[in-house]
């Protein structure tokens, strides 16, 4: 049947088809242990900062409310919705003592899983194209168990969401360029149109369809009468479908109101508003709600990181140094420093040595797609990009991580596998030895543990999960206590982040400042042991 065909043409993929069976089943026998992993390390963790914010808004907007009301819905999108799927089950739970409804946000995690499976199909798809049928599964693997990607796999939020449809709209995009078939342009203008839904940050992923589109353009093959006609149509459905899809996002509230009425709390949309005055009349054609979001994010920008609850961030803080106000363009170097596990950062350093070796021009246009997204995006993030609050938001750039190093890795694999069997074990080892605290994973360059906030002090090593931790380790051992704003003596257990907190907002900078830690649990509940010497000695600093 005709629709049959053209459902085919629009959804398969070459490339799947021609894995073999046995290989399919390898690849869904990864998923499936990594998400039993991934459901055990949510049980064992407590919730994250942002999570019951991303699960608050995303059923106000589920009730078709999807208005800003706390200052941190800036960056709050529908795309977490799928979290809210064990809301229709929750009178199955209505036994359970869960006023503030973590039970269903621990639940729901599990659903936004659904986001690293698109991230793990496409991974797999290009690996095969890279490495071939039958060596993807290693750095499949070992992007799936990357500390980072783990510890969030499941987290409510839009970090993972935002690196599953970037990698899925790339490849979409290289595909495209390379057969110029209509489906593959489809899948692309979707994941663009669903990348804006997600982050505010993703507006800056059009480029990637529209440079797409500029390559095909220019590729010899067709008449050129042929080749417009076809980017102007495609063009046509890529704006089509991001101005549907992002109205349909906000169930086009407000999506035709005048210009005039646009959000102004910022001083960049004021500037927009006055600049746009001669067609303040128009419609804006964007839905309101959507359209607060860049405004929010504009404003908090302008009013820079601090204490205060209108402030949506503490600051950025690296190398022990916090700035309030605009970006820091070493910050991601530093965090990738802290966060890479060394055997990544020796397969980065061998691809790049092997690479320029082997370099020509040829090669280096067709892995276009391979490292100038992700060039871009680095660059964009750590020039322009004010929010530098954790290496999470880097998350969108790990895949491609994983498929620079690829080849390295499997010519390491396939010329010395003894040897790369022993430092993948020991890699294993190391991260294991992370667990179930997996944000708070450093590689073995940094030492002593307890004082890795000296580098980076930020959700990169805890994301507001700490004092769970905290609660558990004073209750076995009641010998210590949790410290307040009062030096005294005593032995201390206390949360790396309220630790090291840049305005002092615990009062405990009396401890952080004076005292150097005797013990770390969990990677981020850092230990003291103070007597009345030491806290006579260091009476002058307490003062």
């Amino acid at each position: 049947m005709p629709n049959r065909h053209f459902l085919n043409g629009v959804f398969r993929s070459n490339t799947w088809l021609q894995l073999g069976g046995n290989q399919k089943k390898l690849f869904k026998a990864i998923l499936i242990f990594h998400a039993i992993i991934c459901v055990w390390f949510i049980w064992r963790n407590d919730i994250m900062s942002d999570e019951t914010g991303y699960f608050s808004y995303a059923v106000r907007w589920a009730q078709g409310n999807a208005d800003r009301i706390e200052p941190t819905d800036d960056s709050k999108s529908p795309m977490v919705a799928p979290a809210l799927a064990p809301v229709l089950l929750k009178p199955l739970f209505s036994h359970y003592n869960d006023p503030h409804g973590f039970l269903l946000l621990r639940i729901g995690r599990t659903f936004m899983y659904g986001y690293m499976l698109l991230a793990a199909f496409f991974l797999l798809l290009w690996l095969v194209r890279i490495v071939g049928h039958q060596q993807w599964w290693l750095p499949l693997l070992l992007f799936l168990f990357d500390p980072l990607v783990l510890s969030h796999a499941m987290v409510v939020g839009t970090d993972v969401a935002s690196m599953a449809l970037l990698l899925a709209m790339v490849y979409s995009a290289m595909r495209y360029t390379s057969t110029g078939s209509f489906h593959y342009w489809l899948w692309c203008s979707v994941f663009t149109a669903l990348a804006l839904i997600t982050k505010s940050s993703m507006v800056m992923s059009v480029l990637i369809p529209l440079s797409a589109l500029v390559m095909v353009v220019v590729q010899r093959g067709t008449s050129a009468k042929t080749r417009f006609t076809d980017a102007w149509r495609n063009l046509a459905l890529l704006v089509a479908l991001i101005w549907l899809l992002i109205n349909a996002a906000y169930y086009f509230e407000g999506s035709f109101s005048p210009i005039a009425q646009l959000p102004q709390r910022s001083m960049l949309f004021q500037q927009l508003q006055q600049l746009l005055q001669p067609i303040a009349h128009w419609p804006a054609l964007l839905p309101t709600h959507y359209l607060s979001s860049f405004d929010q994010l504009a404003f908090h920008a302008e009013l820079g990181g601090g204490p205060n609850h209108e402030n949506t961030y503490v600051g950025i803080n690296v190398l022990n140094q916090l700035q309030t106000q605009g970006s820091v363009w070493y910050y991601y170097l530093v965090a990738f420093m802290v966060k890479w596990p060394l055997l990544i950062w020796a397969l980065f350093a061998m691809t790049l040595v092997l690479g320029l070796k082997k370099i020509n021009s040829s090669k280096l246009l067709r892995w276009t797609w391979l490292w100038l997204p992700p060039l871009f995006f680095l660059v964009m993030m750590s020039l322009r990009n004010p929010f530098q609050i954790g290496i999470r938001h880097a998350l969108l750039l790990y895949p491609f991580l994983y498929l620079f190093i690829a080849q390295s890795l499997l010519l390491l694999w396939n010329r010395k596998k003894r040897l790369t069997t022993i430092v993948l074990v020991l890699h294993t080892i190391s991260l294991a030895s992370f667990w179930p605290n997996m944000i708070a994973y450093s590689n073995e360059l940094f030492w002593p543990k307890a004082s890795i906030y000296r580098y980076i002090n930020d959700s990169s090593i805890s994301y507001g999960n700490t004092q769970h931790w905290v609660e558990k380790f004073v209750a076995a051992n009641p010998e210590y206590q949790i410290p307040d704003s009062l030096p005294r003596a005593g032995k201390f257990a206390v949360a790396m982040e309220r630790l090291t907190s840049p305005w002092n907002t615990w009062g405990l900078d009396w401890l952080g400042k004076n005292f150097a830690p005797t013990g770390l649990y969990m990677h981020t509940v850092v230990l003291f042991d103070i007597s009345e010497k030491d806290l006579q000695q260091a009476a002058v600093k307490v003062q």
